[in-house]
């Protein structure tokens, strides 16, 4: 996989990333912690990859104390995500 991480409101090049994924079956990951409310040519910024994660952090641009969000575009892939929760204990 390969993990894009937008910072400070920055977006990575995603016509890059997206083309090198596809070219090499590689999972896209979006790290979106400090990218709400981004744009990359005329799209929201976690819309491009296979996963996007978000954080809400204290130190985060939007909290809640702790946590954060994984979106994703295939049921399997959230499914997964959803057992691994918590160390992998859930």
């Amino acid at each position: 996989a390969v993990m894009a991480v937008h910072l400070y409101g920055l977006p990575c090049d995603m016509d890059s990333l997206v083309r090198i994924c596809e070219e090499h079956k590689l999972l896209l990951i979006e790290d979106c912690a400090e990218g709400f409310g981004t744009y990359y040519r005329g799209q929201h910024v976690g819309t491009f990859g296979d996963i996007a994660t978000f954080s809400f952090f204290g130190n985060k641009t939007i909290t809640t104390g702790e946590g954060g969000m994984v979106v994703a575009k295939d049921k399997a892939v959230i499914e997964r995500a959803y057992h691994l929760k918590n160390q992998g204990v859930s």
